[in-house]
C-alpha cells in the first residue's frame, strides 16, 4: 500500500462553483473564501476503507495558508508552495523537491465546478446548525467519485467534506494479498483565521530553492534533496 494514500488520491485531482438550492449554497461558499485577501486554516484528513466503514487507515493534520494568489499547504511530511514564480512540492520522507510552473491552489481538494457538470442530482439537507450538500455523480464519467458531501454552517463556511471514490483500491500492505474496497476521504476544516501574515516566510522561495544561472538547486537547509525540474515540461 502506498505510504500516503491520502496524498495519492487528493493530488490526482485538484474548488468550488455553482448546482437550485445546492448550487446557490456552493456559490455562497465560494464567495466567502474568495472575498478574503488572506487566510489560515487548520485541516484534518482521514482515509477510510469502505464507504460505510468507520475504519481509519490513514490520518494526518494539515495547514493551509493563502495570501492573494499565493498559497502554502502542509500535509504530514509533504509541503506545497505556490507563488507567482513557481509551484513546488517537497516530500521530506523522500527528500525530493518537484518544481513546476506557477499554479493556483485553493483550500478545497476537489474540482467541484467540474463535478457539478457530471452531477445526477444535488441534494441539500438541513441538519440544524449545519446544511449538508450532497453531489451525486453520474455513472460512467471520468471523475473518480460517486458522491461528494459538503457540510457548511449557516454562514456558508465549510466544516467538512467527504469524498466517496468510485473505484476500488488495494488496502493491503502485502505484495501477495489483495484487500480491495472503495476509499472514502474525510476532510475537516477547523480554526479559520480570516487574515494571515506570513511572518515565518512560508511563501519565500529562497527557503526552499535557489536559482543560479538558470539552474534550480535546493536551499541550504534542504541540501541533499533531489530536484525534479518540470518548469520546461
Amino acid at each position: 500500500m502506498s505510504k500516503s494514500l491520502i496524498l495519492l488520491f487528493l493530488f490526482a485531482v485538484s474548488i468550488f462553483s455553482h448546482a437550485a438550492t445546492g448550487k446557490e449554497f456552493l456559490k455562497k461558499v465560494r464567495a466567502n473564501y474568495e472575498d478574503l485577501n488572506s487566510l489560515e486554516l487548520l485541516m484534518s484528513y482521514r482515509l477510510y476503507k469502505g464507504h460505510e466503514s468507520n475504519e481509519v487507515r490513514e490520518s494526518y493534520g494539515a495547514l493551509f495558508c493563502r495570501d492573494g494568489e499565493q498559497s502554502y499547504r502542509k500535509i504530514d511530511q509533504t509541503e506545497f508552495i505556490n507563488t507567482k514564480d513557481y509551484s513546488i512540492k517537497i516530500s521530506h520522507s523522500e527528500k525530493m523537491i518537484v518544481v513546476s510552473q506557477a499554479s493556483k491552489m485553493d483550500a478545497f481538494d476537489v474540482d467541484i465546478e467540474t463535478s457539478l457538470k457530471w452531477c445526477e442530482n444535488v441534494l441539500v439537507a438541513d441538519k440544524g446548525e449545519f446544511n449538508e450538500i450532497s453531489l451525486i455523480i453520474k455513472d460512467r464519467t471520468d471523475l473518480p467519485f460517486s458522491k461528494i458531501n459538503v457540510v457548511v454552517d449557516k454562514k456558508f463556511w465549510i466544516r467538512e467534506m467527504t469524498l466517496f471514490y468510485s473505484t476500488q483500491m488495494n488496502f493491503s500492505s502485502s505484495y501477495t494479498n489483495k484487500e480491495m474496497d472503495f476509499p472514502k476521504i474525510f476532510i475537516g476544516y477547523y480554526d479559520l483565521k480570516k487574515k494571515w501574515n506570513d511572518k515565518d516566510g512560508l511563501l519565500n522561495m529562497d527557503n526552499y530553492i535557489l536559482v543560479e544561472e538558470k539552474k534550480i538547486l535546493p536551499a541550504t537547509r534542504l541540501s541533499g534533496y533531489t530536484i525534479l525540474n518540470l518548469t520546461n515540461s
